[in-house]
């Protein structure tokens, strides 16, 4: 028997919305995607080289190419800081620490404008904060480093500080075992890093970062078995590079906020060789940046951001070679001087 419904019944939904502008090859990862990745080693950019576009030039580097790019085509930064050098000994690891990492931005194209004149591709890592609830201690040794990180509050748990350090022991197992001898690389690398952050009002938050890197590199009694006539030599490499950093984050309302960072950099490189051919070399780089963001936000479909960027670079080198040829002095002039930029961007 049929039924019949006197009261007519009107039903209404809203279309999803869609994002009709994509950004494609853009990826965000954390801990969690990197720490299950096969082959990371502790190390973020062996995450990155398995996504699409990315290649390495081996299993024993974490040197990124990009969509055919070259290495140096790759700008990286940490915690808003544009790094010069990320890598420890020439590209065997960064110094990015995984123990400290909240998230990870990639890009292999479609670069907001805020990167500047980015060539094939951007990594962008952001450490975490400090913990705020009681004093924390972790020590981690794996088959590469031991890692030591402590962290916790101060000022009525307002302030937090992330202290962290890290270094390789190959060298310190070899030398302890005797088996650094003639012929034998040791090398050895280490980053230690101090970021403290806190909320100096309910709009204003204030953090400050700072890092020292390390790398060695020592071979004694270097022989050449080619050329057992000459004489023999050892190598001695080190390279020293310095970060610091303060931010400020100033938040007007949910829809708007102000976003400035004050970044110095310098990394120091010292070669020796002695031997049959004996050279040094020392290279000195200094780079001091500003970046100013603004964004508003009227909708969360919607972001427009804008800003400046500014700095400058300088290069100090100096090459001495055997007392035949001397010295030959290097560049000790300002690079890229009063560098400025506008940059305008928009997303929705």
């Amino acid at each position: 028997e049929p039924v019949s419904y006197e009261e007519e019944v009107t039903v209404i939904a809203t279309k999803p919305l869609l994002n009709t502008a994509p950004e494609v090859s853009s990826y965000t990862l954390v801990p969690e995607q990197m720490a299950h990745t096969p082959g990371s080693m502790e190390d973020v950019t062996r995450t990155i080289q398995a996504l699409p576009g990315v290649v390495s030039e081996g299993d024993f580097t974490s040197i990124l190419y990009v969509r055919g790019g070259d290495a140096m085509e790759t700008t990286t930064y940490l915690d808003e800081v544009m790094l010069l050098n990320p890598y420890h000994l020439g590209g065997l690891f960064t110094i990015y620490n995984p123990e400290l990492i909240e998230y990870v931005d990639f890009y292999a194209g479609g670069f907001p404008a805020r990167y500047g004149n980015v060539l094939s591709g951007v990594l962008d890592v952001k450490y975490r904060q400090g913990k705020k609830d009681r004093f924390h201690a972790y020590i981690d040794t794996s088959f590469i480093t031991t890692k030591l990180t402590l962290e916790g509050p101060f000022a009525n748990k307002k302030w937090s500080y992330l202290l962290s350090g890290r270094r390789s022991y190959i060298d310190l197992f070899l030398k302890a075992t005797g088996r650094a001898k003639d012929n034998v690389i040791v090398p050895a690398f280490g980053d230690y890093m101090l970021k403290v952050s806190g909320q100096v009002s309910k709009r204003n938050e204030l953090s400050f970062y700072t890092a020292w890197v390390e790398d060695n590199l020592n071979v004694d009694q270097f022989k050449d078995e080619e050329h057992p006539e000459e004489k023999a030599g050892s190598i001695d490499f080190r390279d020293e590079r310095l970060l610091a950093s303060a931010e400020w984050r100033f938040t007007a309302s949910p829809h708007f906020n102000l976003h400035n960072v004050l970044v110095y950099g310098q990394d120091y490189v010292r070669g020796n060789l002695t031997g049959s051919d004996p050279y040094a070399i020392n290279g000195h780089i200094y780079a001091y940046n500003y970046a100013n963001h603004v964004t508003w936000a009227p909708e969360p479909w919607i972001a427009i951001e804008g800003g400046l960027m500014g700095g400058e670079l300088w290069f100090d080198a100096g090459l001495l070679l055997d007392d035949t040829l001397g010295i030959v002095p290097g560049a000790n002039r300002p690079g890229n001087p009063n560098t400025g930029k506008i940059f305008f961007d928009q997303n929705w």
